[in-house]
């Protein structure tokens, strides 16, 4: 009876340290992989994940997918006519406006910041996220709005006093 408990004690320490060392030997995904939120939180951050088949293949990926979030640029071009007619000692003044609108999209971040690049060899794979302070991307965003309510401004006035 005292070998058939010796034998049961060694085999469920050859369990236990096998079960260990399958444990140690698992990656651990890092707290953002599945969801980059439950690190950076929405009401403080602005955090979007990226792969690829190398590390800075998959923080530029990170980068594209935060910049579609953020960023939005507005051009403005306006030409201005103005000439005088004259028929038979009547004089016309002639004035033209043409303006053109053009709202695209472009990547001007700055402060971003990246999580640690993690590689998963299962599926041959690298992951990061790009991930900027919501509070610093507003004031960066907001400064920027006002210089193009500035420019449209100014040319709007510019305009009407053509006209």
């Amino acid at each position: 009876m005292c070998e058939l408990f010796k034998n049961i004690f060694i085999s469920c320490a050859v369990l236990f340290l096998c079960c260990v060392f399958v444990y140690a030997k698992a990656p651990q995904l890092p707290a953002w992989y599945n969801s980059p939120y439950d690190i950076y939180p929405r009401s403080e951050y602005l955090a979007q994940k990226g792969t690829g088949k190398k590390a800075e293949e998959a923080k530029i990926n990170a980068l594209a997918e935060l910049s579609k979030v953020i960023s939005t640029s507005i051009q403005n071009q306006e030409t201005a006519d103005s000439y005088l007619q004259q028929n038979n000692g009547t004089a016309l003044n002639h004035k033209e406006l043409e303006q053109h609108v053009t709202v695209s999209t472009q990547s001007e971040l700055s402060g971003v910041e990246y999580s640690e690049v993690f590689y998963l060899k299962k599926i041959k794979e690298y992951s990061c996220v790009a991930y900027l302070n919501r509070e610093a991307a507003w004031e960066q965003q907001e400064l920027k709005i006002k210089g193009f309510k500035r420019a449209f401004r100014s040319l709007y006035d510019e305009g009407n006093e053509l006209l």
